[in-house]
C-alpha cells in the first residue's frame, strides 16, 4: 500500500527537471548573475582608488629670520621643539640682520626663504619672503607662515618678562574634543541594525512576490485537465502538492543563489581588483568585517553566524513560497491565481508592520517572540543572527519552528487541494474548505 507521499520524487524531479530546459529561465539567470557580478565589481574598482595627496610633503628645510618690531629675532627653533611641531622640526633658523642684504644675495637661489616679523596697525604680521625661481609650493610656504605667526605668540610670551618655568608652561599645548558619551557608537550600530533588518525584510518580500505566482499557477495546473482524478490514484495528493511546491522552491532558490553568490563574487573579486591594481589600497571587505565586529562583538559576523542566517534566509523564503502553494491549492483555474494572491501576500504586510512597530516600541529590539513565530522570524532572525543579537541556538530554534511550519502548510495545501476537487462546482466558502480539510 503506498504512502501519502507517494509519487513525490518523480513529481519533483519533472517540475525541476522542466524549469532547467527553459532557456529563458537559464537566460535570466546568467545575464542577472554577470551584470550584478560586474556592476559590483567595478564600481569597487572605480572608486577604490586612493585619493592621493596632490601637495608636496613639506620640503623647507632652511628659513633665514628678521625683525622688525624691536622684540628682538625669535627663536623659532626653540619654540617650535617645545610645541612638537612635525613640519619645523628639522628646520635650520638662521637669524638675519640685514635682510635686504640677504635678499640680494640670494636673488638667484631657489632654496632661500626668509621670514621676517613686523609690527602693524592690526597687531603683528609674519611675512614669507622667496626667490622668483623658488623650488617651494604655496601649500607649503603656507604652512611656514601660519605655523611660524603661532610660534611668534609665544615670542611674544617670552620677552613679556615671564619666568622660564611660566614661559614652558604656556608652551605646552592644549587640544580639545567633543564628546558625546555613548552616542556615537550606538548611532552607527543602530543603523547597521536597521539597515540589516530591511534588507532582509526587502528580500523575502520580493522573492516572495516574485515567484510566490509561479508557485500557485503551479499547484493549480493539473485542476483543469480531466485526467486529475486518474493521476491522483498514482500520485497522492500530498506528493504531488510537495512536490511542485518544493520543485518550484528549488529552482526559485537556486536561481536566487546564484545571484546572491554573484553579489559576493563582485564584492570580494572587486575588493581583490583593486588591491592589485592600485597601490596602498586598502581592502573595504576587511576595514567594514572589523569595524562591524568591534561595534557588535559576540558571534556577531563570524563565519558560523553568517552561514546560520544565509540557511534562514532560505528557510524564510521556503516558508513564504510554501504559503504561495498553499494559496494555490484554493485555485480551481490556473488562470484564477492572482485571485489568491492575497492568501501569501496579506501575511507578509501584516508581518511586516509587525516586526516595524515591535522595532519602534522597543527602541530597536526585536523582542524575542518575534524570532519563533514563523511569520516573522522569517523576515527577522536572519538579520538577528547576522549581528549576534540573538544567540546560535536560538536561530536554530527558530529554523526548526519554522521547518515545523513549512510542513503544516503542505499538508494543508495537499488536504485542500485533494478535498476541493471532490467539491468541484461549488462555491469556495470556510465551510466547503472545513470540508475539504476533514476529507480522507
Amino acid at each position: 500500500m503506498k504512502n501519502g507521499n507517494s509519487g513525490f520524487t518523480p513529481v519533483y524531479k519533472y517540475t525541476v527537471k522542466n524549469s532547467f530546459k527553459s532557456g529563458k529561465y537559464i537566460g535570466i539567470t546568467v545575464v542577472i548573475a554577470i551584470l550584478i557580478m560586474a556592476g559590483i565589481a567595478a564600481t569597487i574598482i572605480i572608486t577604490g582608488n586612493p585619493q592621493k595627496d596632490d601637495n608636496e610633503p613639506f620640503d623647507i628645510t632652511k628659513v633665514y629670520v628678521a625683525d622688525k618690531t624691536e622684540l628682538g629675532i625669535p627663536d623659532y627653533a626653540a619654540y617650535a621643539a617645545a610645541l612638537e611641531s612635525e613640519n619645523l622640526k628639522d628646520v635650520i633658523f638662521v637669524p638675519c640682520k640685514d635682510e635686504k642684504a640677504e635678499l640680494e644675495k640670494n636673488k638667484d637661489s631657489e632654496e632661500f626663504v626668509l621670514a621676517v616679523s613686523e609690527k602693524n596697525d592690526d597687531g603683528y604680521l609674519i611675512s614669507v619672503v622667496t626667490t622668483e625661481n623658488t623650488k617651494y609650493e604655496n601649500y607649503n610656504l603656507e604652512i611656514l607662515g601660519n605655523e611660524l605667526a603661532s610660534l611668534f605668540q609665544y615670542h611674544i610670551y617670552s620677552e613679556s618678562g615671564l619666568s622660564d618655568e611660566a614661559l614652558m608652561q604656556s608652551l605646552i599645548p592644549v587640544k580639545s574634543s567633543v564628546i558625546d558619551f555613548g552616542d556615537d557608537d550606538d548611532g552607527i550600530k543602530e543603523i547597521v541594525e536597521i539597515v540589516c533588518f530591511f534588507v532582509v525584510l526587502m528580500l523575502i518580500y520580493f522573492v516572495t512576490l516574485t515567484y510566490g505566482q509561479q508557485v500557485c499557477t503551479e499547484v493549480s495546473i493539473e485542476k483543469s485537465s480531466k485526467l486529475v482524478e486518474q493521476l491522483l490514484i498514482s500520485v497522492k495528493p500530498y506528493g504531488l502538492v510537495a512536490g511542485k511546491v518544493l520543485g518550484v522552491i528549488t529552482t526559485s532558490i537556486i536561481q536566487f543563489v546564484i545571484w546572491f553568490a554573484s553579489v559576493f563574487a563582485g564584492i570580494f573579486g572587486g575588493d581583490y581588483a583593486a588591491g592589485v591594481i592600485y597601490e596602498g589600497y586598502e581592502s573595504r571587505v576587511k576595514s567594514v568585517l572589523n569595524l562591524l565586529k568591534s561595534l557588535f562583538g559576540g558571534m556577531a559576523f563570524e563565519p558560523q553566524s553568517i552561514a546560520l542566517a544565509i540557511i534562514l534566509i532560505f528557510a524564510g523564503l521556503t516558508f513564504y513560497l510554501t504559503l504561495a502553494g498553499f494559496a494555490g491549492s484554493f485555485v480551481t483555474k490556473p488562470e484564477n491565481a492572482t485571485n489568491v494572491q492575497t492568501i501569501f501576500v496579506f501575511p507578509i504586510v501584516i508581518s511586516f508592520f509587525v516586526v516595524l512597530f515591535a522595532m519602534v516600541d522597543s527602541e530597536g529590539k526585536v523582542p524575542y517572540l518575534l524570532h519563533f513565530i514563523p511569520f516573522t522570524s522569517a523576515m527577522i532572525t536572519p538579520a538577528s543572527v547576522f549581528i549576534g543579537n540573538i544567540p546560535l541556538w536560538m536561530g536554530l530554534l527558530s529554523l526548526a519552528l519554522t521547518a515545523v511550519g513549512v510542513c503544516v502548510l503542505m499538508f494543508l495545501a495537499a488536504k485542500i487541494y485533494k478535498g476541493l476537487l471532490f467539491f468541484a462546482g461549488e462555491k469556495v466558502s470556510l465551510k466547503t474548505i472545513i470540508k475539504a480539510v476533514k476529507s480522507k
